[in-house]
């Protein structure tokens, strides 16, 4: 299917309000595909809403989303029985066993990137970045998950438009940049515009480069 757009949304880190408030923006129809970037949770206090929105959402077609590092971290959490982190608690204090197998299953299931041509363009998203090194299907999971633009951008020079988040905007390019935005004469965009430090949670339909953003 050729999708009229192709939305991208950064890192959100348990703020479901406020996303939500993004997400009413965005007017989403079957003619659009939506992907989230990772790190749905780790943050804020809503950690389980956010988890039940898109446990119930990914199911979609048009609806893609990849594991962030906060998603893997809370998998390992919840297949040791520690009870670490904001996430992790509040689900093993939610006393219902069927929703953290729920979404123990849904975080296994999380693919870590996502490619796609549309005519002569062609996109890769995945949450942190990749090794220029090697291939696109090469990569490693640590990599997708982890990687900095400090490390990667400078030797990345492929055609190809790599979509990322976890890294924030306000921690690459300087505290006001709170949009998301291109490293300077690379093909590559950062979409995390700092919602786990009180900044907004970014859209961009990367066909069009339109921005739309949650209210704070």
């Amino acid at each position: 299917m050729d999708y009229e757009r192709l939305l991208t949304i950064g890192d959100i880190h348990g703020h479901f309000t406020k996303f939500m408030t993004l997400f009413n923006k965005l007017d989403f129809t079957d003619k659009d595909l939506l992907i989230l970037l990772g790190d749905l949770v780790s943050g804020g206090n809503e950690n389980i809403e956010m988890l039940n929105w898109a446990v119930e959402n990914v199911t979609k077609e048009n609806v893609i989303i990849l594991c962030g590092n906060a998603e893997n971290d809370l998998l390992k959490r919840l297949k040791n029985f520690e009870r670490k982190g904001k996430t992790a608690k509040a689900l093993f204090n939610s006393g219902n066993p069927a929703l953290i197998q729920k979404v123990q299953n849904f975080i296994e299931h999380l693919p870590t990137h996502y490619s796609l041509s549309v005519g002569d363009r062609k996109f890769y998203w995945c949450h942190a970045g990749i090794d220029p090194s090697k291939a696109f299907n090469e990569q490693s999971r640590t990599t997708l998950l982890e990687t900095r633009p400090k490390k990667f951008a400078p030797n990345y020079n492929s055609n190809v438009l790599l979509i990322v988040g976890h890294t924030r905007t306000q921690k690459y390019f300087g505290d006001s940049q709170t949009k998301p935005k291109r490293i300077p004469n690379k093909n590559i965009l950062l979409m995390d515009t700092g919602a786990k430090k009180g900044g907004p949670i970014s859209c961009c339909d990367v066909l069009t480069n339109k921005i739309w953003q949650s209210d704070l």
